[in-house]
């Protein structure tokens, strides 16, 4: 235990690794030299370009001349640099708001400004390293997320690239806490938790990050301890709350971002041509389902394609862009519009050759509008879903082709039987007998069906979706889909995959904004 103590000071109880912001502890003083190596760190103070631009910046506010030896050497010149900021009220501030002008939101440039920020310390410069240790080179998906998340804020409060979990805890020390709320510093670090949790879980993560797993628990487990004795306990019990929650989107060992697109059908016309509600959400949140409604839009149905590529697009150049998790698409549609082929639309303009379909790019989840407004249903949809997450006894129920129109013995045996997880229509459903058997389905509360819209789908490809629903655990299903989408052979008649399927995939968990319009949409016609 001795040596434990001495390789992790952060994890033993003393009065002296306290956390700062609850003393007025201020960071020691850097030397000269300690800044110029931080400086060094920067690759633009290594350009003599960059170094000029600086020093007039900082002439420039001061209103006087700042002057220094012509010195080549980097290392030199930034130390008379420093030692010539030292002599101006507020300099070393100065300073850095200088380079921070020239060499932007850089994790080097994030770090110069902590270690000379004239605020409090959240830590102890030995707590500090501790975590640093731990956190360094931890790199888990939907980082950016987690950070955006702690914060508070929006995307664009993201000061720079982060590459690793360390970057993320080091920029958010000198972030602003809310009130009542812990340091958000604190937030990230049981979120991340969290995260590790489920990847720990699920197999994906190693025998390393599971040590630094349970090092983090403890030392999250230190600083909720110092919390309640410094009497914040409400703060302390938020972390533990945040920490060893389960997630509503622990279906999968990753966490995508998502765009849900529903269309509504309005009763006006517009020449003659019927005209949809279009409405929108975008999801972002790492651990709960929180969907941010956009604008609502009215469209006609000729120009349903080029609005929802317009909206990828928008994904994909804006609100998307610094997140590195997968995109997925969900289209929640009323069962007459249900038949829909969206994953053979396109984000790309008409004019561009060869397109790529939307299925070859994302994961396609088709959704039921009728359901989600239905709450009679939702109990039982509940529970088939529960038996889809635990994946262990849930079967798939094939539509026989023969069956007549309205076939009661496929709804009795739905119902009779809860391990039934998943439905393989015996046709597409904007005809009979698919479309009493879709319904049928959706009653059950039957989470996932799956419909071929060709009459005649090929053999081969029949087969090549029975071997991934056909088995107790289905909770890849998207993914599979999507990958059997990309490797079909192409439709000799179309030049489309020959693999012409919907996958409705309906997490009851994923509820949206009351889809009544509050405002008047915008008309993009």
């Amino acid at each position: 235990m001795a040596d434990e103590e001495s390789r992790w000071p952060a994890l033993v109880p003393s009065a002296s690794l306290s956390l700062g912001h609850a003393q007025e502890q201020v960071l020691a003083e850097q030397t000269t030299a300690d800044i110029v190596a931080l400086l060094l760190d920067i690759p633009d103070m290594r350009e003599a370009t960059a170094r000029s631009i600086v020093l007039h910046y900082i002439s420039e506010h001061v209103r006087a001349p700042v002057l220094l030896p012509d010195l080549p050497q980097p290392r030199y010149y930034l130390y008379h640099l420093v030692l010539a900021c030292r002599e101006i009220p507020d300099g070393l501030q100065l300073l850095v708001r200088a380079i921070e002008f020239v060499a932007g939101p850089t994790a080097a440039v994030a770090h110069l400004k902590r270690m000379l920020s004239p605020v409090r310390a959240h830590l102890e410069p030995v707590v500090e390293t501790q975590i640093e240790d731990l956190l360094s080179g931890l790199r888990i998906p939907s980082l950016t997320r987690l950070y955006v998340a702690a914060t508070g804020n929006g995307i664009a409060t993201v000061p720079f690239r982060l590459t690793d979990a360390w970057d993320a805890f080091s920029a958010l020390l000198d972030h602003n806490t809310a009130p009542g709320k812990p340091s958000p510093h604190l937030i990230f670090v049981a979120m991340l938790l969290q995260t590790m949790q489920t990847r720990q879980t699920s197999g994906s993560a190693g025998t390393e990050e599971a040590w630094r797993l349970k090092r983090l628990r403890d030392w999250l487990a230190r600083q909720t301890e110092q919390l309640r004795g410094a009497g914040d306990v409400a703060q302390a019990d938020y972390l533990d709350r945040m920490r060893d929650r389960s997630g509503v989107l622990s279906t999968r060992a990753d966490k995508p971002i998502y765009l849900i697109i529903q269309l509504e059908p309005l009763p006006d016309l517009v020449e003659d041509e019927v005209v949809f509600r279009l409405s929108h959400w975008r999801q972002i949140h790492p651990l709960e389902w929180r969907p941010e409604p956009g604008e609502d839009e009215v469209v006609t149905m000729s120009s349903v394609r080029e609005r929802v590529g317009a909206l990828i697009h928008e994904a994909e150049h804006g609100w998307a862009y610094e997140l590195d998790d997968s995109l997925v698409l969900e289209f929640v549609l009323p069962l007459d519009m249900i038949n829909l082929d969206v994953d053979r639309w396109t984000r790309d303009a008409l004019e561009m050759p060869d397109p790529p379909p939307l299925g070859a790019e994302y994961e396609i989840l088709v959704r039921s509008q009728e359901r989600l407004r239905a709450f009679g249903f939702h109990r039982a949809w509940r529970q088939r879903w529960q038996v889809l997450v635990d994946a262990v006894d849930g079967l798939t129920y094939w539509a026989a082709p023969g069956e007549p129109a309205h076939p009661r013995p496929m709804g009795d045996r739905l119902l009779s039987r809860r391990e039934i997880v998943a439905c393989v229509l015996s046709g597409p459903p904007d005809r009979e007998p698919g479309r009493s058997e879709l319904w049928k389905a959706l009653r059950a509360g039957v989470p996932v069906v799956l419909w071929h819209r060709a009459d005649r789908p090929a053999p081969e490809m029949r087969e090549a979706v029975r071997q991934v629903v056909d088995r107790p655990d289905i909770r890849t299903l998207p993914t599979d889909i999507r990958r059997l989408r990309g490797n079909a052979p192409s439709d000799d008649h179309n030049g489309g995959s020959a693999l012409e399927l919907t996958l409705l995939w309906d997490d009851p968990n994923h509820f949206l904004d009351d889809s009544s319009a509050l405002r008047a949409p915008a008309s993009r016609m």
